[in-house]
């Protein structure tokens, strides 16, 4: 969660703050020590290996959830390949709410192909953003992906902050990770993963209620945006590894 007068709303340039965060009790916090000690130790170059750290758990609970990491530190693109990969396999439903919307070659052929094969592929962004450059960047990919049949809504509350995934009722993603190139293959960044259908049914719930403050673009209307708009669309976009 982050902390600043922002993330209450306090910020007049976007006004309400809508993110989702977790509260994570039980084993899975071991892993979440285990990230901050890694940086601690990248940043410092102080090893903390105090056991007391890490006292026993009593988990009165038996639902499922995987901690991801991923950052310049590491061998794998880990998130990139969890995202990739449950999109590849959607079967009826890939929902997705992101406030930066600049997906890599994979992750734009994966949503892509899953439209085209008939899943349900939809996506939140901003109405307005605290970032004009990754706005305009985002928007340059809209166009040919709702040809394909993925559907775009843009929230108009505020400004959306989300960073959720929800695959079939398989699984679903809430962490630090947008979709986007950074988050990807640059950021140090931090993803949970949840199975428990009560857990992702509580994400489907929550993304249906912000549908509610949402406009769905059309591509007719999309596509007669000004000349001078797409120009700036695509020179965002070619800048966009370095937002």
């Amino acid at each position: 969660m982050n902390v600043g007068d922002d993330y209450l709303g306090q910020y007049p340039k976007v006004g309400y703050w809508r993110d989702t965060h977790l509260k994570i009790e039980g084993d899975a916090v071991y892993y979440l020590q285990n990230i901050f000690l890694n940086d601690w130790q990248l940043a410092s170059g102080q090893e903390i290996i105090d056991k007391d750290l890490f006292p026993e758990h009593e988990c009165s609970g038996l639902e499922q959830i995987q901690i991801i990491s991923s950052g310049p530190d590491q061998e794998w693109d880990a998130i990139q390949e969890m995202c990739f990969g449950a999109i590849s396999v959607a079967d009826r439903r890939v929902w997705i709410t992101t406030p930066y919307f600049i997906p890599d070659p994979a992750i734009y052929e994966a949503l892509k192909t899953a439209a085209v094969s008939g899943v349900d592929v939809r996506i939140i962004i901003p109405w307005k953003s605290d970032s004009r450059m990754v706005h305009l960047a985002s928007l340059s990919y809209v166009d040919e992906l709702l040809r394909a049949g993925v559907k775009f809504y843009q929230y108009r509350r505020g400004f959306v902050h989300a960073k959720v995934i929800i695959v079939d009722d398989l699984i679903a993603s809430v962490g630090t990770a947008n979709m986007d190139m950074r988050s990807f293959f640059s950021n140090f960044e931090l993803t949970a993963v949840l199975f428990e259908q009560t857990s992702i049914n509580r994400l489907v719930s929550d993304f249906e209620e912000d549908l509610r403050y949402c406009s769905a673009i059309q591509l007719e209307s999309f596509l007669s945006r000004p000349f001078l708009h797409k120009r700036a669309e695509m020179l965002c976009r070619m800048l966009s590894p370095l937002l």
